[in-house]
């Protein structure tokens, strides 16, 4: 079985895998006050009930990830596989600096791949609302980055001395009433719009007509407004897993 991690920057979601399937998860939530004991806490709901092989992890938080393998060299017997770009091919990556690239979403575009064949798209929205394209051979051909709705919401917030902070709403009218529904209106459907106009670009300029793929905490969301597209929150875990696999088969 594999222990599945994905440090985010406010969140460590965890997921065990038996055959490729989740049979355990969870999230924990961190700030400032996070600390060793805390994730040796959230980690051992996992390790004690199951009898883990390996884990794996990917971060976009280096002292998250350090913390982490703090944690991992005080259970002895337990190994860990941080991944990285390195982890990949060079081949099947097409992206100007490969380090520089997220490797949430290059796991994300591989998973997708695999799972659900290629050509494919990820469209990953959270924080930030990410596009990623990989072609009909796995290769990663790069994508694009915007802010999440959530993160426009507070922008509004912070930068005008008016409008208030408005929590995203499931397909509000597209003609508000009033501010609070203006600002609904705009964060859902403005979302919509921009996700889908990269959509159409990217395809255009990849040549091809990708399986589009929603994942990330809003994922779920928004895909019922794309016709023939699916949602799958688990993307992330599951590309770790596919790829701890891929690791444990080279050897």
């Amino acid at each position: 079985m594999n222990l599945c991690l994905d440090i985010g920057n406010s969140k460590i979601r965890a997921a065990v895998f038996r055959n490729g399937r989740p049979a355990a998860g969870g999230v924990l939530y961190y700030g400032r006050d996070i600390s060793e004991k805390k994730i040796r806490i959230f980690l051992g709901k996992f390790i004690i009930r199951h009898p883990i092989d390996r884990a794996g992890l990917i971060s976009v938080s280096p002292p998250l990830a350090a913390l982490v393998k703090k944690v991992f060299r005080g259970l002895p017997g337990m190994p860990l596989v941080a991944i990285a770009s390195r982890s990949f091919d060079s081949k099947i990556i097409r992206y100007r600096k490969p380090r520089k690239l997220g490797i949430d979403r290059l796991i994300n575009a591989y998973a997708a791949y695999h799972l659900y064949g290629g050509p494919a798209l990820v469209v990953d929205i959270g924080t930030a609302v990410t596009w990623d394209a990989v072609d009909a051979r796995g290769r990663f051909l790069g994508g694009a980055i915007a802010p999440g709705p959530g993160t426009m919401a507070r922008t509004l917030k912070e930068h005008t001395a008016a409008l208030p902070l408005i929590k995203l709403k499931k397909r509000p009218r597209s003609l508000g009433g009033d501010t609070r529904e203006c600002i609904e209106s705009g964060l859902y459907w403005g979302t919509v719009g921009m996700i889908k106009e990269l959509i159409g670009r990217i395809s255009r300029e990849a040549k091809h007509n990708p399986r589009v793929v929603f994942t990330g905490g809003l994922g779920p969301l928004f895909a019922p407004e794309f016709r023939g597209c699916r949602a799958d929150v688990l993307l992330t875990l599951k590309g770790i897993d596919l790829l701890l696999k891929e690791m444990k088969t080279q050897k």
